[in-house]
């Protein structure tokens, strides 16, 4: 890898980091607890319905073996566009495929089933790049290392535009930095989460930090897009300063109230309730209210580090 391929990996993992660490902080884990986890994973039945699913089976050998594995796992998992044909190709390789995994040889895996894949589309073929199938099934069998990427969590972080199958290791590997260098904030979220599972939905053993960074992230990046895909002359629901927050992210540097407040008007991520355009006035006033997000030097604007 060139120095050039090299800063830019390292540009969007800081990017991702930031993100984790704006997020995730002792300011926001009630709520964290409250909507991202109890609201989005035990209370909603669909998502706890998968989530006893997703115990029974994970990282167990066995499921793998038995007949149908895949079409239950892109059942359960709602992966979509898939069809038979390609599934059977999957069952006739498991033992390839998971010793491709327990090898960690993913860009084998990845390559020889996963990109470019030959999917059926009407009377033809067309090659679709299935990265989220092979995220989840590399997550399902080494939980502790990597995520179960989607699309939603990879847009979240700012990384639409980039490679499904580079996005999955850098989000990977920037959970693991970030619960390594915040185990005890993880495991309060953890605990916390864990009192209010009442039911023993979720199997707290297996709960991986990579697991459990996911059900926060899913649920906010889903609750975002949806804002997002609103009709966009209608007030969106998000918080300025929630807002201010992703243009930062999305930036990754310090800003001036004016650039912000263009940005905004721009992309409309922060739509006012009268329609009119948000001033740089609104945002000096909005930052200033939150100290703790966001560090002032005159009119710029930058994210407080709350590593």
């Amino acid at each position: 890898m060139t120095t050039n391929e090299e800063q830019y990996i390292s540009f969007l993992k800081q990017k991702v980091l930031k993100r984790i660490s704006i997020e995730i902080n002792e300011n926001s884990i009630n709520n964290i607890i409250k909507t991202d986890l109890y609201e989005s994973h035990i209370k909603d039945k669909i998502s706890s319905s998968f989530q006893e699913y997703y115990f029974e089976t994970l990282n167990k050998e066995y499921f793998l073996s038995s007949k149908n594995f895949f079409k239950q796992f892109k059942s359960r998992y709602s992966l979509q566009g898939i069809d038979n044909e390609y599934l059977d190709k999957l069952e006739n390789n498991k033992t390839e495929i998971l010793q491709l995994i327990r090898q960690n040889s993913l860009t084998k895996l990845y390559i020889n089933y996963f990109n470019k894949a030959l999917i059926k589309h009407g009377d033809l073929k067309k090659e679709k790049d299935l990265g989220s199938f092979f995220a989840k099934l590399v997550h399902h069998f080494l939980p502790n290392e990597y995520c179960a990427l989607d699309n939603p969590i990879k847009d979240y972080f700012g990384l639409s535009k980039e490679s499904f199958f580079i996005a999955f290791f850098i989000i990977s590997e920037e959970y693991k930095k970030w619960a390594i260098e915040n185990k005890q904030l993880l495991n309060t979220i953890r605990e916390n989460f864990r009192q209010l599972d009442q039911n023993k939905i979720l199997d707290f053993n297996l709960l991986t930090d990579h697991k459990l960074l996911d059900l926060i992230f899913w649920s906010k990046a889903n609750r975002n897009k949806k804002v997002n895909t609103k009709n966009p002359s209608q007030p969106t629901s998000i918080k300025l300063h929630d807002a201010i927050i992703q243009i930062l992210v999305d930036e990754n540097r310090a800003m001036s109230t004016k650039e912000i407040a263009e940005k905004l008007n721009f992309n409309k991520l922060y739509t006012k309730r009268d329609k009119s355009e948000i001033t740089d006035f609104q945002i000096h006033g909005r930052t200033k209210k939150y100290p703790n997000l966001f560090n002032r030097d005159g009119s710029i604007v930058a994210l407080v580090n709350l590593k």
